[in-house]
C-alpha cells in the first residue's frame, strides 16, 4: 500500500525556513538535508503507522506521530504527521533544539 504525502501550509513554510537557514551558511547542507527529508518521506509513503507517537499528541484526539531525519552533520530534525485513511498529512517540520509544540500551535489540514 501506498500513502499519499500532503504538505500543510504551515509544513511548507517550516521547510522554506529551515531550507534557507540552512543554506544561507552553507548552500551544500542544505541540498544534504533536503535529500534526507526526502528518504524519510519516501518511507512515510510506505509505512507511516510505524512512527511513533509524538510528544504533541497529548494534547490532542488524533494521534499525532513523529519522524525523524538526520543531516550528514547528524543533526536530527523531526516531522509532525498525521494519518488519516490513506492520507499521511504533514502537519510541521522542526529543527535541531526545536522544542515540542504548545497544543495551541499545532496546525491540522483543513
Amino acid at each position: 500500500m501506498t500513502y499519499k504525502l500532503e504538505f500543510t501550509d504551515e509544513a511548507k513554510s517550516n521547510y522554506w525556513d529551515l531550507y534557507e537557514f540552512i543554506f544561507d551558511r552553507l548552500p551544500q547542507g542544505a541540498a544534504a538535508w533536503d535529500l534526507a527529508l526526502e528518504r524519510s518521506l519516501d518511507s512515510l509513503e510506505a509505512q507511516p503507522l510505524a512512527c511513533s507517537l509524538a510528544p504533541e499528541n497529548e494534547d490532542h484526539n488524533a494521534e499525532i506521530r513523529q519522524f525523524f531525519f538526520k543531516t550528514p552533520h547528524g543533526l536530527s530534525d523531526r516531522g509532525l504527521i498525521l494519518v488519516e485513511d490513506m492520507v499521511v498529512y504533514v502537519l510541521h517540520l522542526r529543527g535541531p533544539g526545536q522544542d515540542v509544540m504548545p497544543a495551541k500551535d499545532v496546525k491540522f489540514p483543513k
